[in-house]
């Protein structure tokens, strides 16, 4: 639920990985580490930090969404049960 680096791959094997702990980002087809705040200033480099925190952010309600549909479904059949 918390991790440290979060990632995604694009086409190309293209990498970008920010870690959260530090607040940097990797770009492996620059292979360079940035601070996130000067990447998130760069029109070029923006797009793909958005589109890794926006696939995370989903991906996370997702999984909460099927843990609560999971808690919803237990509830139901302990009521039903009884």
């Amino acid at each position: 639920d918390n991790p440290q680096l979060i990632g995604i791959v694009s086409y190309g094997e293209i990498r970008t990985i920010l870690d959260l702990r530090t607040r940097r980002v990797y770009f492996s087809d620059l292979d360079h580490w940035d601070e996130f705040d000067l990447a998130w200033k760069n029109p070029t480099l923006k797009p793909r930090i958005q589109t890794l925190i926006e696939l995370w952010e989903r991906t996370r309600w997702e999984d909460y969404l099927s843990g609560e549909s999971t808690k919803n479904q237990q509830l139901n059949s302990k009521h039903n049960n009884h």
